[in-house]
């Protein structure tokens, strides 16, 4: 009984650290402008692009640099904001085996 018990919390503890490595994808990148000079304080939304519901959002940096951290498998699109600049949506989809995107 106890052999089984002990397999079955090896197993279960496999099952969860290959699912918790899935869940820890990164989109991240940079918003510039038309002369490649950063933004800071642009708004990056991450949305499911499925139905258009927000799943995080983020004010770019110093140098326009944002990052979304532990995005799960699917398919997104970043759409940014800043200002009068217009709106922009980059579609990206999050797959196995890719950590940062």
């Amino acid at each position: 009984m106890k052999r089984y018990l002990r397999l079955g919390l090896f197993l279960a503890c496999i099952l969860v650290s290959g699912s918790l490595s899935a869940q820890n994808a990164i989109i991240k990148g940079q918003i510039v402008d038309g002369d490649d000079a950063g933004l800071p304080g642009a708004t990056s939304m991450l949305m499911n692009s499925a139905d258009s519901v927000l799943v995080s959002f983020v004010l770019s940096g110093e140098g326009g640099a944002f990052e979304f951290k532990k995005v799960l498998k699917g398919a997104y699109y970043v759409q940014i904001t800043f200002g009068e600049y217009d709106m922009i949506r980059v579609p990206v989809k999050v797959e196995d085996g890719k950590d940062v995107i």
